[in-house]
């Protein structure tokens, strides 16, 4: 069975391991915390892995740089 995990989860484990310098990091890292798993957001929609990232980039929520995986506060959602 699926672990089902909220977006603001993956936004709050870049915001506390700023070492975390890639997806495929932050990917193994949420594996080994969870196994196998999916994401949620705020309208319950069900997204991979993949998915997920994609759909907190396209709104400016995460942002890839070359230093690393950094969180966008001001295009974060306000709720949890």
């Amino acid at each position: 069975m699926n672990n089902i995990i909220h977006a603001h989860k993956i936004m709050d484990f870049i915001q506390s391991n700023p070492q975390v310098s890639s997806l495929s990091e932050l990917k193994i890292e949420f594996e080994k915390q969870f196994g196998d798993m999916r994401f949620t957001n705020c309208t319950n929609q069900i997204y991979t892995f993949e998915e997920i990232i994609e759909f907190l980039s396209q709104r400016n929520k995460i942002q890839n740089k070359t230093n690393g995986v950094e969180v966008n506060e001001e295009h974060r959602c306000d709720h949890k």
